[in-house]
């Protein structure tokens, strides 16, 4: 079980994808002011708390480069990682369908 890690900045982000062993599934979005972004987030908390799976928050407004190298268009966006590749873009707000495919991975 764990906590949602909140990158501070992009060289820790590149760490984490490069260090982590398993996926990592990363939640872009900016919770200052994007309504959809702030009724997903507790699904996000939530499903970190019950999991092994190293979840990530990158603020949409803090680090719009990394928005840029993973061609997020729209917020939020919740990407897959794997040895540090991009994958699979998870797609639902529900918390029990994000839930389960966050337990699918």
């Amino acid at each position: 079980m764990s906590e949602v890690v909140k990158v501070q900045s992009v060289e820790e982000f590149d760490s984490l994808l490069a260090d982590t062993t398993g996926p990592i599934v990363a939640d872009f979005s900016a919770l200052s002011w994007c309504v959809p972004c702030k009724r997903f987030y507790p699904a996000f908390e939530l499903v970190a708390a019950q999991t092994d799976t190293v979840m990530v928050y990158v603020d949409a407004d803090t680090f719009p480069d990394l928005l840029e190298r993973y061609d997020v268009l729209g917020i939020p966006t919740v990407i897959v990682f794997r040895d540090g590749e991009p994958g699979e873009r998870l797609t639902t707000t529900n918390p029990q369908k994000f839930q389960a495919e966050v337990n699918a991975l």
